[in-house]
């Protein structure tokens, strides 16, 4: 049987790529399992997480310069919520999706289709 292992800072590198790479807290304790020979519990790699300042999610940098350039892409280049985010993150902007359609419509910038009458 594995010995438990208290999760210090040496793994923190390894846990943030398992992050990174879209792992859950238990896939991430079978990977140190089968990667490390160490037993640590999801519940414990979610406290470690927290005390390491580590989200699963994007943080959104919000600044006058990434709301002007999604009001641009938006309007003059009608790009979708997906075609945007793309071009924003290629662009060095910092933020995921949830914060992208928040940020669009707090802009007041809707999608409406409009329905062919037969």
């Amino acid at each position: 049987m594995a010995p438990r292992v208290i999760l210090d800072d040496s793994y923190k590198l390894v846990v943030t790529l398992y992050i990174q790479t879209g792992l859950t807290s238990e896939d991430i304790s079978t990977s140190l399992f089968n990667d490390f020979g160490i037993k640590v519990s999801p519940r414990t790699i979610d406290r470690k997480l927290r005390s390491w300042d580590i989200t699963r999610r994007t943080r959104t940098e919000e600044s006058e310069a990434l709301l002007s350039r999604i009001q641009v892409l938006f309007s003059n280049e009608g790009l979708t919520d997906e075609e945007m985010l793309q071009v924003l993150v290629r662009e060095g902007f910092h933020l995921g999706p949830t914060g992208l359609l928040r940020l669009r419509r707090a802009l007041g910038l809707v999608r409406r289709i409009n329905h062919a009458e037969d």
